[in-house]
């Protein structure tokens, strides 16, 4: 949150309309904002995926999904539509966290992708049009890439680089991942890519219990696993 009110203050352009312009734009990450109501009518009835969490009423005994965030999500952005958000009198640079920078963006696997290219591309991608684009020089990936903080977890969160995580836990080669992992409100994904192998595994799962494998969600560690060993090694 604190960062993105830098970006404010340095672009001197609101969060989520700097990631749209300079980031979402160029990247052709036509399904990723910040601002629920910068999606279409359309997009928010047809696009909005029901996330499901999984609960346990009782101890020990087996539990049930239910839809959670992505109805929300619905029900909100009609709500928004009958009484709009106003942000005229919102004073750049006072308050980034306004935009949930830290976990709001609403995406998708196609747009994800994009993303991930432009980290084994080193800070380019490739457009529809076959113009390339840059948004990040070599060295600012390198640096992102590279362990500023450890720590004791056996899972996630063991090395970090500049927001990007650092791992060696889920190959069966302990080979060196650099990405990183959502979850909320039943939701559960992961981003990684291989610096020297040149490619990348993004998985999500819009529903899954709160078990874990090696530190990791059990459905995003037995999906990467699966695409490992059938596409990868």
């Amino acid at each position: 949150m604190i960062i993105a009110t830098v970006v404010e203050v340095l672009s001197g352009e609101r969060y989520d309309q700097y990631c749209i312009k300079h980031i979402f734009s160029v990247l052709e990450m036509n399904r990723s904002r910040f601002c629920i109501m910068d999606f279409s009518v359309e997009e928010a009835h047809t696009n909005f995926a029901a996330i499901y969490r999984y609960l346990y009423p009782e101890p020990n005994k087996p539990g049930y999904y239910i839809a959670n965030c992505g109805l929300d999500d619905r029900a909100t952005y009609e709500a928004n539509l009958a009484n709009p958000i106003h942000y005229e009198d919102y004073v750049i640079g006072t308050n980034g966290g306004l935009f949930s920078p830290q976990g709001g963006m609403r995406t998708s696997l196609s747009d994800l992708i994009n993303l991930m290219l432009v980290h084994i591309n080193r800070g380019s991608i490739t457009g529809s049009d076959g113009t390339v684009h840059t948004i990040l020089t070599p060295e600012s990936i390198d640096e992102m890439h590279t362990v500023q903080w450890s720590g004791y977890s056996d899972g996630e969160y063991k090395m970090y680089g500049l927001y990007q995580e650092i791992t060696d836990r889920l190959t069966p080669d302990s080979s060196k991942l650099v990405g990183h992992t959502s979850g909320a409100y039943g939701l559960c994904g992961a981003l990684f890519v291989s610096m020297e192998r040149k490619y990348g595994i993004v998985v999500v799962s819009s529903g899954t219990d709160s078990t874990y494998t090696n530190g990791y969600c059990s459905a995003v560690w037995d999906v990467f696993q699966y695409l490992y060993s059938s596409y990868i090694s």
